[in-house]
């Protein structure tokens, strides 16, 4: 169950031929953040994973550790910090919404997931 990760990453990577995973790197933070606004539970076992100490922590405090976590991760390991520093144009967003919403992969979100949330996301990761 991949998700609005995988499905964002498939229309920028197979528009511009830029690599899967280091588009899913750049955009899991910005997508696990939009998630944890309706499923923040689902990132505590998460957090606790990533070595963040979950005890007495509430759900969102837990979820927006993990993706702190996951942004330190990405910043020691040199991944790119926005789309912009790979060369993706913004004015190419409401395509990259619009096909995202026909991937596979969006309807295993945890969350729906409109044409507006994607541009959202993309801003974000921007």
């Amino acid at each position: 169950m991949l998700g609005a990760t995988h499905a964002i990453a498939h229309q920028i990577g197979g528009a511009l031929d830029l690599p899967h995973g280091l588009l899913n790197a750049i955009l899991m933070p910005h997508v696990m953040r939009f998630n944890a606004g309706t499923h923040a539970e689902r990132y505590v076992d998460v957090a606790a994973a990533l070595g963040v100490a979950t005890d007495g922590l509430d759900a969102a405090t837990a979820a927006e550790r993990a993706i702190e976590r996951v942004e330190e991760l990405s910043r020691a390991l040199e991944i790119p910090g926005g789309l912009h520093d790979i060369g993706v144009d913004p004015a190419d967003f409401d395509r990259f919404a619009a096909n995202a919403l026909r991937d596979a992969y969006i309807a295993t979100n945890p969350r729906p997931v409109t044409e507006g949330d994607v541009r959202r996301i993309c801003v974000a990761a921007y």
